[in-house]
């Protein structure tokens, strides 16, 4: 019973640990937040898009650096990470709002 248990816990652990559970074709993002990533990005390569409960994420490439954008599902611009080469954590990238 003891092992059962053990086994239960660590599958939850590694299920919920996942980080990209949250991964989404591009046909499923809202035109409006395609169409309003594109105006902001137009040179932009490598796009991917993740989704939350509240926004879409998009994960893409600007002249060689990293970055992601979230977009409310209204295409309503939040915020913009860049890659951090320390430690592939994203930080807040500056003149954003």
């Amino acid at each position: 019973m003891k092992n059962l248990f053990l086994t239960f816990g660590l599958t939850f652990l590694l299920v919920s640990c996942e980080k990209d559970d949250d991964m989404i074709p591009s046909t499923a993002v809202p035109q409006v937040v395609k169409s309003a990533f594109d105006t902001r990005y137009p040179s932009a390569t490598t796009v991917s898009w993740k989704k939350d409960a509240c926004e879409f994420e998009a994960d893409f490439t600007v002249e060689g650096v990293r970055k992601s954008a979230d977009f409310k599902s209204n295409g309503t611009f939040v915020k913009e990470d860049l890659e951090d080469d320390d430690d592939n954590n994203t930080k807040p990238a500056t003149g954003t709002k």
